[in-house]
């Protein structure tokens, strides 16, 4: 029991070693800022868009360039960066069903915007909803 405590202790600091060693150290009065790579939440990426990119094509970062979500309809919360949305998703450019589903994962970093911006209308109808 005591050499397993004993190893334990040794790799945390091992652990310890290696993390801090890794970190960046800032000066007096310097702010070590952390950079993103350009990743956006679904909303980020559909916030600069017309009507919060609904018609607007959007996938994964990951994914193969046929296979995206349009957006049918999103739901803010109140701070408008975090909400729900809802779309078509489309494999290989073909959609796979005809009514919208709930789309996972649009809170994390991984989105991108495909196409365009689609064209505003006077016949669109906003379909984003604040959620208070």
């Amino acid at each position: 029991m005591e050499s397993r405590r004993a190893l334990m202790w040794a790799w945390r600091v091992m652990q310890r070693g290696f993390s801090a060693a890794a970190k960046p150290t800032a000066g007096e009065g310097e702010v070590v800022k952390k950079t993103r790579k350009n990743k956006k939440t679904l909303l980020e990426a559909a916030q600069p868009l017309p009507d919060w990119g609904i018609g607007s094509k959007l996938a994964k970062s990951y994914w193969n360039h046929k296979n995206f979500y349009k957006i049918t309809r999103i739901n803010l919360y109140r701070d408008c960066c975090h909400g729900k949305a809802w779309g078509i998703f489309h494999r290989n450019g073909e959609p796979t069903t005809e009514t919208p589903v709930r789309i996972g994962g649009a809170n994390k970093r991984v989105w991108k915007l495909i196409d365009d911006v689609p064209k505003k209308t006077s016949e669109t109808k906003l379909k984003c909803r604040l959620v208070i």
